[in-house]
């Protein structure tokens, strides 16, 4: 009797061996397939990340595909921003670019290569920091015969070591504008009727930003030509001119100086190119000048008249 529940327990120990090598055996094989740091496996990373560009909201990063050797079916790559999931590629793309970026703020990237349902070990991680924000929404107003104001919105992202922004004209600095608060500037000392192109840099202590979008503004022609004044009397003048030889588009009206002081606008007539004054003063002195008004801004002025009225 003790021998055969020797035998028994014998026989017990053996079959609970077994099972207990049995469920190794298949919780080994239902677990999902990683590869550890220097094994060689059918679930081989992704080689090389680099980073190809950085702006100030955006990262492009590019790789190169796992070692050769593998046996497993390579389905495609996913991203991953720190520890977070951002994108996912075939396996035919070996690049990404990572939009909705902060300015000036660091990041950690990695890339997994994707065999079905398995993933492989991460890739080596690369870090950026974003470059600091540009200026936003450049425009382009107030275009006279020889000025423009360029206004934009302030950067994005950290702003807090910003100390100036450089304004470029046709690709030239021409100011350093100082306060960082007042985000408009009138550009003066323009040629008349030429195309200019604007953009603007942030300027953080050592470092610049990219630059503004561009902007594109054509001053104004010249003046008025040719003016001249007919049928003076004691209370009354005939002024006559010419528009301005080229570059009209645009044209709204006249205005009229007299002694310095706007007397008359075209409103009602605007291509009208003479206009009489009336109740003026006997034996009296004036001025007069014609002034073309654009869309956008003021001609330079015409030549100037001056006439006395007769006596009574």
């Amino acid at each position: 009797m003790l021998l055969s529940n020797e035998k028994k327990i014998r026989s017990n120990n053996v079959f609970f061996a077994i099972m207990v090598v049995m469920v190794f055996i298949f919780s080994a094989c239902s677990e999902k397939k990683t590869t550890e740091p220097g094994q060689e496996s059918v679930f081989n990373p992704p080689q090389n990340l680099q980073v190809l560009n950085t702006s100030q909201n955006y990262v492009q990063l590019v790789w190169q595909p796992p070692i050769t050797g593998s046996t497993a079916s390579l389905t495609g790559y996913e991203i991953y921003r720190s520890s977070t999931s951002i994108q996912t590629t075939d396996a035919n793309t070996l690049s990404s670019t990572v939009t909705n970026l902060v300015p000036n703020t660091s990041y950690t990237f990695y890339v997994v290569a994707k065999y079905g349902s398995n993933d492989s070990r991460p890739s080596n991680t690369v870090t950026i920091t974003t470059t600091h924000g540009a200026p936003r929404n450049l425009e382009v107003s107030n275009i006279s015969h020889n000025s423009v104001r360029l206004s934009w919105q302030a950067p994005e992202g950290n702003t807090s070591s910003l100390s100036q922004y450089h304004i470029y004209v046709n690709n030239q600095l021409r100011l350093m504008h100082q306060n960082t608060t007042t985000l408009f500037v009138d550009i003066p000392f323009l040629e008349l009727n030429t195309t200019f192109n604007f953009y603007i840099v942030a300027q953080y202590g050592h470092i610049q930003s990219h630059a503004s979008e561009t902007v594109t503004a054509t001053t104004l022609t010249g003046s008025p030509r040719n003016l001249q004044i007919f049928d003076i009397t004691s209370d009354s003048a005939r002024l006559v001119w010419e528009e301005a030889e080229s570059g009209t588009d645009g044209f709204v009206y006249y205005y009229i100086y007299m002694n310095g002081i706007p007397a008359y606008t075209s409103v009602l007539n605007p291509t009208s190119t003479t206009h009489t004054f009336t109740n003026l003063s006997p034996d009296t002195t004036y001025t007069f000048y014609v002034v073309g008004m654009y869309n956008v801004g003021m001609s330079l002025p015409s030549n100037e008249v001056t006439i006395t009225t007769l006596m009574r």
